[in-house]
Order: structure tokens, then sequence, then C-alpha cells
């Protein structure tokens, strides 16, 4: 048991994979070494994360591959959603006070 309930650590011959119960949020490098992983020593470290991890994996890994897929964490989402008022980066907005008016008096 762990804070992402119950997590299972698979090993498969030199390839480890966690599963968790939860969704886990492996954005520090102590993720791995809870599970008796040394991310120092991975070929690789595979992740899905809204937020930046890289600052925590600055001592950690020196190489880093963005993928970008769809989903709840996905930044396209952040862009393409319906807002129901003007939104940035839909709609070039020149001047913040009459989406801010628009924003307030619909409260």
């Amino acid at each position: 048991m762990t804070d992402f309930g119950r997590t299972i650590r698979l090993d498969a011959g030199g390839v480890q994979v966690a599963m968790t119960e939860r969704p886990p949020l492996p954005i520090h490098p102590k993720f791995w070494k809870s599970l008796g992983l040394n991310p120092r020593k991975a070929n690789a470290l595979v992740q899905k994360n809204f937020f930046h991890y890289r600052i925590f994996y600055a001592l950690t890994s020196f190489r880093h591959v963005a993928i970008v897929s769809s989903g709840a964490t996905s930044l396209e989402a952040v862009k393409t959603r319906d807002y129901g008022r003007p939104m940035h980066p839909q709609v070039d907005i020149e001047d913040w006070r009459h989406p801010d008016n628009l924003r307030v008096h619909a409260a």
C-alpha cells in the first residue's frame, strides 16, 4: 500500500513497470526510489505529467523527450475548450478590461 493505493512493481528482465490503483505522482524521483528503483540508473523513465517535472530531475536525468497525447492532462484541451466568453489563446485579446468586466458581471 502506498499513497496511490495498492501498488505493484513488475520486473521483466531489465524492464520494471510500476502499476498503481490510483493515479500516481511520479513528478519527483522519490516515487521511483520508494519502489526500490534508482532513477539515475534507468535507461528511460516514462511518465505523463501535467506539471513541469524537469526541475526535480535536474540531477537525475539529462535528456527529456516531450510526448504530447490527448486526455485530461493535455494542454491542447485548455486551448480548445469552450469557455463561454472570449479567452486567450482562442481569441486575440487586446485589452483585459472588457473580458474581465464580462467575467465579473457573469458571477
